[in-house]
């Protein structure tokens, strides 16, 4: 039997409200119609699978699971799936880390204004930040650590569709693409 090649992991990172999520789904979808094995990872989605009890959002809890969607991110890409995984990954390290124990490792960066953030504020993390009800909020009361070489940047600043959006990952990241 025939090794299968490694699938490509599509790390997309970004703020809260950034739109990971949804242009993750956007991206999975357009992967299996070109019918390749895709699967979704959702940092909210890990992060209750992974947490046993209340989440606190500290560095040190948000390294660990980072560390544990590293090694689900190879797992699974070993095994010829592509997989995107769309998380905060707050830190450098973090994401210098995953570059250099993921195979076919993709870093796409959703860059988003703080004031387009704080006016979508879907689960009212900024709103809940500023008034002091929350802590450890990305981009309120902890600096956001851009990435400093993503593989591709896309400003979602809602001009494009979640589609068009999708595509150009696609023909930006994929070799075969090119």
């Amino acid at each position: 039997m025939e090794a299968k090649k490694p699938g490509t992991v599509f790390w997309l990172t970004g703020l809260a409200g950034a739109g990971k999520s949804t242009l993750a789904q956007e991206l999975a979808k357009k992967l299996r119609d070109q019918g390749r094995e895709a699967i979704l990872l959702d940092g909210d989605v890990l992060r209750e699978l992974f947490i046993t009890g209340e989440s606190t959002y500290t560095k040190d809890e948000r390294q660990i699971l980072a560390n544990q969607y590293i090694r689900l991110c190879d797992l699974l890409s070993a095994q010829g799936v592509d997989v995107i995984c769309a998380t905060i990954s707050l830190f450098q390290e973090i994401r210098n880390y995953a570059q250099q124990h993921i195979r076919n490792f993709r870093l796409v960066y959703l860059q988003v204004s703080l004031d387009t953030l704080r006016e979508r504020d879907q689960k009212q993390l900024y709103s809940r930040a500023e008034r002091g009800e929350i802590k450890n909020v990305m981009g309120a009361d902890i600096p956001f650590d851009e990435p400093k070489s993503p593989d591709l940047i896309i400003e979602n600043d809602g001009t494009q569709s979640p589609t068009d959006l999708a595509g150009a990952i696609i023909a930006n990241l994929l070799p075969e693409q090119k």
